[in-house]
């Protein structure tokens, strides 16, 4: 389920091409919780032959639509993904998700006995979380194996559109904070309004990740 995500600029046709039904699913979900004005997450449960089970996006500004949570922070691209499952447990499932899960997600998503998780951008709020699990038998037993399954302008991709509507809305929040210190380049596009603006304008994630290459690629 890893690809890599690199490409020329002026290959956001060719990325595109290159995912997986699960990578798109998730994209696509960010894309349209972005557009909604959202923090722009999306992510995707397959089976193990790849199929999408099921999928969510953040709705944390959005009333409950298609997605059973919104207008709170429990509307997490993830939570709306386990809350729209067909079975209560996850076992045998693979959890695919723009950005590395928060707290709340990693630990349902444990409690739920997912295979795996793979992310697309690391959270650098989040970073280290996984330590936290070996001190506690239900938690040591149950981890989840995650790993980041994307580099380059995909993942540059995935962290921008979150990172986005943390400074338009929590521009001197902590989160904020260390995302400028590790993210310092993207922060500067993220933080670009009349970017932001014009790359929403875009109809499908596709071509938004085309429009933005030039940025996210050095």
């Amino acid at each position: 389920m890893t690809q890599n995500g690199m490409g020329a600029v002026g290959s956001g046709g060719a990325l595109w091409a290159s995912l997986s039904s699960a990578w798109r699913r998730a994209y696509e979900e960010a894309w349209e919780s972005f557009r909604r004005g959202n923090y722009g997450i999306g992510a995707a449960l397959v089976d193990g032959a790849g199929n999408v089970v099921s999928s969510g996006r953040n709705q944390v500004v959005s009333a409950p639509d298609d997605q059973r949570l919104g207008g709170n922070y429990m509307a997490h691209a993830e939570m709306n993904l386990f809350a729209g499952m067909a079975t209560y447990d996850a076992q045998g499932f693979h959890l695919t998700s723009t950005l590395q899960p928060c707290l709340m997600c990693a630990g349902t998503a444990l409690f739920l006995n997912v295979d795996s998780i793979s992310y697309a951008a690391p959270d650098e709020f989040f970073a280290n979380l996984d330590d936290l699990w070996p001190h506690h038998p239900y938690t040591a037993e149950r981890a989840v194996p995650t790993s980041q399954g994307m580099n380059g302008p995909l993942a540059s991709f995935a962290r921008l559109l979150p990172l986005s509507h943390t400074f338009a809305t929590l521009p001197d929040s902590p989160q904020a904070a260390v995302a400028r210190r590790a993210h310092p380049d993207l922060s500067d596009v993220a933080s670009d309004g009349d970017f932001v603006s014009r790359l929403r304008s875009h109809r499908t994630v596709e071509a938004a990740i085309d429009s933005t290459l030039s940025r996210l690629t050095p």
